[in-house]
Parts: structure tokens; sequence; C-alpha cells
């Protein structure tokens, strides 16, 4: 089974969306890392200001699963992050979660051809396999394994 999860990605104000989420829709917090929880191989070398940053959370509102983060911009010295410029229209994306590495690789195969994609297959801290990419559509998937 595939589960989809919609991903909203923030300009550093991401703890206090989480906070307004949790309050506004008695979100549960599943998940909550920080820059400085992450490997450092997955965000490089980052300064005092960006450890507090949110890398990686998950709130469930009603029966859906939400991933949120904060996004390095493209001006960011934030380690080796892939940067991203937050502009309004391109804060969401949706997560597509697998059961194994190779039905990652499979979806990834079909949807990367004439895609836009942000590195390759890799495992994070959070994930065996995940990889982002915008499909020839101009749509914006993340496909990935998940740690339980």
């Amino acid at each position: 089974m595939i589960e989809t999860v919609p991903m909203l990605r923030f300009n550093h104000n991401c703890q206090e969306a989480l906070n307004v989420y949790q309050q506004a829709f008695d979100a549960q917090l599943l998940v909550k890392m920080t820059y400085a929880d992450a490997n450092v191989e997955d965000v490089g070398k980052i300064d005092e200001a960006q450890k507090e940053l949110i890398y990686h959370a998950q709130l469930k509102i009603g029966n859906t699963r939400f991933i949120l983060f904060d996004a390095p911009g493209e001006n960011s010295k934030m380690g080796d992050m892939p940067k991203t410029a937050i502009i309004k229209g391109n804060q969401t994306d949706l997560v597509m979660i697998f059961k194994t590495d190779e039905e990652v690789r499979r979806a990834y195969d079909f949807l990367s051809k004439k895609a836009i994609t942000l590195g390759e297959i890799k495992s994070t801290t959070y994930s065996s396999s995940t990889v982002s990419l915008t499909d020839k559509f101009g749509i914006n998937w993340d496909l990935m394994t998940y740690f339980e």
C-alpha cells in the first residue's frame, strides 16, 4: 500500500506553523527533528542559528499525516542541501510513502523521464530511500520509504 502525504515547506517559520496547526486543528505531533538532530551527511555543515530550524516534522490532522520542514532558501548557507527558493505556490509537494526501496526506484524510473530531479535516490535520517522531483507536468513529488 502506498500512502500519500501532503508536504509543506516553510521559510524558517515551521515551528510557528506547527504551533498554529496543532491548536487550529487539534493536530497530534508525531515527529519533530531539528537540523541539529539530522545526520551531518544529510545536511552538511550548518551554523548555530540554523540548528533549531525544523528538518522534518509530522502532524496528524484528522486521519491525514502532513510532513512539514524549514527549507533552505536558494541563498542559504545551510550545508550541502539542495537550495529551493520559497515562492508562494511552490511550498507544497505530494509525498508518496512506499514500503520498499524497490517500489521507490520503480516509481522514480517512470516519473523521472523529462523531470527536474533534486539529486539521486539516497538514504537519510528518516528514510532508507528518498528522492524529490518535479515531473514533466510540473507536479512536485517526493518518493520515499519511512522508518517507523
